[in-house]
């Protein structure tokens, strides 16, 4: 997957590829790699779980008439169907002054020059279903558990490397604009909210609650929709604009991470069971670090894709992330005990 994910696509060819490993001791691996100008997260996984079925009879189709194919709440999703008001001009005008006089991300050991070669690593599978119950009983969403989670593993991290640098830093996070209905029309339909992450935070219970808080400031903020703007109007301006303006955003943030929900259902391709799909985000300028929350058949993976210049050892991030959840499994089954 490290070769794969070094080796630049074809610009002489469609921007995507296919790569099938027949030969792997635990079954069949399909890898595709697509450029992220043909379309984001949501659209990407709508248009490839139609080469699936939900039975060996039931074509994919009807996967979605059943259903079956839906985004889920651990979604951040500023939606139509979210409790969440339009922006007013007033504001979208705040928004953007305020993203653009946010001052830089302070340097770690993961916010630094980047090296030439990208390294890629995964998380065992999750339950989602206990992902929710802890979600429920700390009033916050799955993806506020899961940026709490990934808080601690990046304290833990930094404790590793000796980093005594731990300052607030910022996770861009992509938010969903589509709304909770697919549709078949491609290409990006996303905004990008700036987290705070609560580094300060010494438990993770406090973690869950200040990212809980800092995603529910974002959430009734315009920025999603500030940046959904600013991302669209760079894409009509010429290409040094874009690289300037790229290189300019980049410094607000350390990583960024995204939720794609799948189906809560298992699918078959050709004839065979998946049995899990991971998901790797691609980073931009000088961003280092990605992390993709994805889910399917009741199972959660975190795929982890980074640049070797500013983390060599990604399994170690995963082993770390791991243990920053089992401290808060511990932590809520204290913590309802105690209530």
């Amino acid at each position: 997957m490290n070769r794969q994910i070094n080796t630049p696509l074809d610009f002489a060819h469609p921007l995507w590829k296919m790569t099938l490993v027949d030969n792997h001791p635990e079954g069949s691996i399909l890898m595709i790699r697509i450029h992220h100008c043909i379309a984001d997260g949501i659209s990407l996984l709508q248009v490839l779980l139609q080469m699936t079925k939900i039975s060996l009879d039931t074509p994919a189709e009807q996967a979605y008439d059943q259903g079956v194919i839906q985004p889920t709440s651990s979604q951040a999703q500023p939606g139509p169907n979210a409790s969440i008001k339009a922006p007013t001009p007033i504001d979208m005008i705040a928004a953007i002054v305020r993203i653009i006089f946010r001052h830089p991300d302070p340097p770690t050991r993961l916010k630094g020059p980047l090296g030439k070669v990208k390294k890629v690593s995964w998380s065992e599978p999750f339950s989602v279903p206990e992902l929710k119950k802890i979600a429920r009983s700390n009033k916050a969403t799955v993806n506020d558990i899961l940026m709490a989670v990934t808080t601690g593993a990046i304290h833990r991290y930094l404790d590793m490397h000796n980093d005594d640098r731990k300052p607030d830093i910022r996770a861009f996070i992509l938010v969903n604009m589509r709304g909770r209905s697919f549709d078949d029309e491609l290409g990006n339909k996303f905004g990008l909210v700036f987290l705070d992450l609560p580094m300060g935070r010494e438990t993770p219970l406090e973690r869950i609650d200040g990212v809980k808080h800092g995603m529910d400031f974002l959430k009734a903020s315009a920025e999603y929709a500030a940046t959904y703007l600013i991302l669209n109007l760079l894409g009509m301006l010429p290409g040094w604009v874009e690289q300037l303006a790229t290189r300019f955003l980049d410094t607000k943030g350390t990583i960024v991470a995204t939720n794609v929900p799948g189906t809560r259902r298992e699918l078959i391709m050709a004839e065979a069971p998946i049995q899990s799909i991971i998901g790797w985000v691609p980073q931009t300028g000088r961003i280092g670090i990605g992390l993709s929350f994805l889910s399917y058949n009741e199972q959660l993976i975190v795929g982890l894709n980074v640049d070797a210049g500013v983390m060599p050892d990604p399994e170690k991030f995963m082993e770390l992330f791991m243990e920053e959840y089992k401290a808060l499994q511990a932590a809520v089954v204290v913590d309802t005990l105690d209530s």
